[in-house]
């Protein structure tokens, strides 16, 4: 009987209160779905995140003069440090006997127009061509950039999948091959199309144009023409070797003492995934924190 009573008295009490009950329960669901959403857009994003890091290879490693995750502090001091340029491969090329592929990238951004479409803004990879087998990229159509193609600086291009479908429409058929498109102020043909890779942080990353890194430097010349270098050990096992055979022919090359640190930073996938694991953590928190705070309000 004190039961059905409890249960009486709660039920007109709810009723009582029938606006602000309804609140409270909508807050309640909205904030569970909410949470739900956003676990799952996160997971979503990690795999996103560990699928494109993997596309660079167990056996790969990149050397830059910044690294990544820095402070303010950091960053400007590492601005005093010289600039990594493509005069280097050589260099590691002869110093290092358990590198499968050492190549060079440079980055640029522009405008690309064709026919009446404009794209601002997309990224400009120059590469040279063995870049193509430090990373886990296929070729859709056409081909890669060739060592002619750099050595000539042709004004040729190997697009993304998201520049092809932005400049031909998503579900074309257009064989792309030798089409001619604007660059800035320049003209360039395609000569290959990428498989699609995925995204990474929000940023697509099939909205690429890759040329000749020699052309890049012609066409966007930067003081130092300063590159990331990309290294692929001969293989996993070689990696730390190889690793550490960089590091002490760029010591050599750049005339570091002993007791300097290096003036570059190595990074491996593992490390960039770690690092990229430190910022989304944090998002996760925030986003998740949100709406656990509306059911928290809503019970109160």
């Amino acid at each position: 009987m004190i039961s059905i009573t409890l249960i009486k008295e709660a039920i007109a009490a709810i009723w009582a209160n029938r606006l602000r009950s309804f609140l409270t329960i909508l807050g309640m669901v909205m904030g569970v779905t909410s949470v739900i959403a956003i676990v799952s857009s996160v997971e979503g994003m990690q795999n996103n995140i560990e699928d494109a890091i993997s596309s660079l290879g167990s056996n790969t490693f990149m050397v830059t003069r910044f690294g990544i995750n820095m402070s303010a502090d950091e960053y400007l001091r590492r601005m005093k440090r010289k600039k990594l340029t493509r005069g280097l491969l050589t260099t590691i090329e002869e110093s290092c006997p358990d590198c499968g592929y050492v190549g060079a990238e440079g980055y640029a951004s522009d405008h690309i127009k064709f026919e009446n479409k404009t794209l601002r803004w997309v990224s400009i990879e120059g590469q040279t061509p063995n870049i193509l087998a430090t990373r886990d990229l296929d070729v859709r159509l056409g081909r890669y950039i060739s060592w002619e193609d750099d050595r000539r600086k042709l004004q040729v291009a190997f697009i993304g999948q998201r520049i092809y479908e932005n400049l031909f429409g998503e579900d074309s058929n257009v064989d792309p091959i030798g089409k001619k498109f604007r660059l800035g102020k320049e003209e360039f043909a395609i000569i290959g199309v990428a498989e699609e890779i995925g995204g990474l942080v929000g940023e697509d990353m099939d909205s690429f144009v890759d040329i000749p890194l020699s052309t890049m430097q012609r066409l966007y010349p930067q003081p130092g023409n300063p590159v990331n270098i990309i290294v692929t050990a001969a293989s996993s096992g070689q990696r730390e070797a190889a690793m550490d055979q960089v590091r002490v022919a760029l010591r050599s090359a750049r005339h570091l003492d002993y007791e300097e640190e290096d003036d570059f930073t190595i990074l491996t996938p593992e490390a960039i995934l770690s690092a990229v694991n430190s910022i989304t953590a944090g998002f996760r928190v925030v986003l998740i924190s949100l709406p656990l705070l509306s059911i928290i309000i809503g019970e109160s």
